[in-house]
């Protein structure tokens, strides 16, 4: 599934809390999320996510299988 869907901001990040997209940062990194990203507004942290997640195969809990 990872090689045809990847999240994105409008797709999988706006729809979900703050703390699940930083959750999701440090599962798919595999470090915690940086400091910084905490104090943002939720679209730029959408946003942060996209692009470090981008070239990981992370997936939502909800598509793996």
């Amino acid at each position: 599934m990872a090689v045809w869907w990847g999240p994105t901001a409008e797709n999988y990040f706006k729809r979900i809390k703050r703390a699940q997209i930083l959750a999701a940062i440090t599962e798919g990194t595999g470090e915690p999320a940086p400091d910084r990203l905490i104090k943002l507004k939720k679209g730029d942290l959408a946003a942060e996510a996209e692009a470090l997640l981008e070239n990981t195969l992370w997936l939502p809990p909800i598509l793996r299988s």
